[in-house]
């Protein structure tokens, strides 16, 4: 419990930032507020075409790129699961693999895809 002093002071203060123009993140208890601002749906719509682009170019080498690089068949059943979207844990219970397993083939393949462009 905090103490009636503090309780002061964070009042003093709260009102000095509020006049300030000064919008606090957190509620009273410390969790984050959430709100929309133009900002946020700008920066979201930029995320969905980025994660689009990105989807659209990970698609394009399933087939554009040398699966045989790596040891088994898996690893290119992995990723066009991937192009589709579902999540490791989707992925990994389709295969009969752990989620661990799908996240490092995926990173292993996305990392020499991407960089070889």
């Amino acid at each position: 419990m905090k103490s009636k002093q503090l309780q002061k002071l964070q009042a003093v203060w709260y009102k000095r930032l509020s006049e300030s123009g000064f919008e606090d993140i957190e509620d009273e208890k410390g969790n984050l507020k959430s709100w929309s601002t133009h900002n946020d749906k700008a920066s979201s719509s930029l995320q969905k075409k980025a994660k689009a682009e990105y989807y659209r170019l990970a698609g394009q080498y399933l087939y554009d790129k040398d699966f045989s690089l790596f040891k088994d068949g898996s690893y290119r059943i992995a990723w066009m699961l991937h192009c589709e979207g579902l999540s490791h844990k989707e992925i990994g219970a389709l295969m009969m693999l752990s989620e661990d397993k799908i996240r490092y083939r995926i990173r292993k393949m996305r990392t020499l895809f991407f960089k070889s462009g």
